[in-house]
């Protein structure tokens, strides 16, 4: 069992340390019956798929888990900016600050609510929340200050404990030693992130929190210590539990009360995201508040034309090695052209290589009118559920895209159910571990 559990952290470690992974969002989880519905998707898929061949070179693989991702974030977006009622237009609200700089907001009520009865409010910013940050010894960087063999200490993040092992080598310099500690660190995905300093010819190991705010009693975020037996040492020759900068919480004022959070992020009201991006001028407080109609969808729709054209630049990046990349961005660029009149109409332009431009005083004329845009947007909203289609179709089987040879078809009207295409994609990320 231990040997399978290492395989997947394995596995797990190379996914979010190689790929460009999208962060979750409350609809990657799912009801009981939209995962039957998956089920049910899957087992047709497999029914009636052919055998293939597939060459799983590594661009091959990262060309896959990219495309799927692009295709979750994607229909994240177009879930988000229709709070989720995924057939309809982009109706969710959007909040407005007026210095972004200082704070910025996002909406996530729920629209079937009395929100709109919420007044503006302001924050004034006193404090950012900071991280932790160790700096470790400056020591001479062509010089070696452990001996070769195996070395181990131990990291202590929000309670959990973490060991690292690694080696020195005979030629192994101080300054190999910091750059080998902070891909370790790094690659962990623990929550800290390491950095070699250089200066004069001499390096230290800088480690930061990802998270920021006071945790522990002693205000920590983590801790660094040798292991008693057979480290030689290693945290105390190089201080890597030298604390440089203690985390601090931030401290701000919401219509004139006090607040302190732990982090430059929290919900305010169970309605507003609320970020601190900076600090107030005194007497300064910036004012937040609900965007008419027309302005949030016009900021909706351009978040949408956004993702896509980011997804279909990041397929589009694949072009050389996976020729099959062209059929998806001929599928989405199809579904655009269905409704090029329409988008046109409001200021949407399709271009040569299938991207979109915004003609802004288009669009923001076309919404202007908050009993005529629901009529008005009927176009881009067909092309957003096509899209939605498509990508859907991305998530289920990513391989559709991927440059394949047919070895066989299954006999018609006498084929079972079998795992094989589903499992091809899953497959693959285990392909350097078994």
């Amino acid at each position: 069992m231990a040997g399978i559990s290492s395989l997947y952290m394995n596995v797990y470690n190379s996914y979010m340390t190689s790929y460009h992974t999208k962060s979750l969002t409350r609809y990657d989880t799912h009801k009981k019956s939209e995962l039957k519905s998956i089920y049910n998707a899957i087992v047709k898929l497999n029914k009636e798929s052919p055998l293939y061949k597939v060459n799983f070179s590594q661009q091959t693989q990262e060309y896959a888990v990219e495309l799927k991702e692009g295709a979750r974030g994607l229909k994240n977006v177009i879930s988000d900016l229709t709070n989720g009622n995924t057939e309809q237009i982009f109706n969710k609200k959007a909040v407005f600050s007026d210095n972004d700089q200082i704070v910025t907001a996002k909406y996530i009520g729920n629209d079937e609510s009395n929100d709109f009865l919420i007044e503006d409010f302001s924050v004034e910013v006193h404090k950012l929340a900071t991280p932790q940050t160790n700096l470790g010894k400056y020591l001479p960087s062509a010089y070696r200050q452990l001996e070769s063999g195996t070395y181990a200490f131990n990291v202590e993040v929000n309670g959990l404990d973490y060991e690292f092992q690694f080696g020195v080598g005979d030629e192994d310099t101080n300054i190999n030693v910091q750059n080998k500690l902070a891909r370790l660190i790094n690659n962990s995905n623990i929550g800290l992130q390491a950095e070699v300093m250089a200066e004069g010819g001499q390096s230290a190991l800088q480690i930061t929190s990802v998270e920021t705010g006071k945790k522990a009693e002693d205000g920590l975020i983590f801790h660094i210590t040798d292991i008693p037996d057979g480290s030689y040492g290693v945290v105390a020759k190089f201080a890597l539990n030298n604390v440089e900068k203690f985390p601090e919480d931030s401290s701000f004022a919401i219509n004139g009360k006090e607040k302190t959070t732990h982090s430059n992020t929290f919900v305010a009201g169970k309605v507003f995201e609320i970020t601190l991006n900076g600090v107030s001028a005194t007497g300064n407080p910036s004012k937040i508040g609900f965007k008419t109609d027309t302005e949030a969808i016009t900021e909706h729709i351009e978040t949408f034309v956004t993702e896509y054209n980011s997804f279909l630049e990041t397929v589009r990046s694949y072009s050389d090695v996976e020729p099959r990349s062209e059929k998806l961005i001929r599928e989405y660029t199809g579904v655009a052209r269905e409704y090029i009149n329409d988008l046109e109409a409001i200021g949407l332009e399709i271009m040569s290589d299938g991207s979109i431009s915004i003609d802004k005083s288009l669009l923001s004329e076309a919404t202007k009118d908050e009993e005529t845009y629901n009529e008005t947007l009927k176009g881009i909203n067909g092309f957003k559920n096509g899209i939605l289609r498509k990508v859907n179709q991305a998530l289920l089987d990513p391989m559709e895209y991927v440059d394949k040879v047919v070895l066989n078809y299954k006999n018609p009207g006498k084929n079972f159910v079998n795992p094989y295409v589903t499992s091809m994609y899953s497959g693959m990320m285990f392909n350097s571990y078994c």
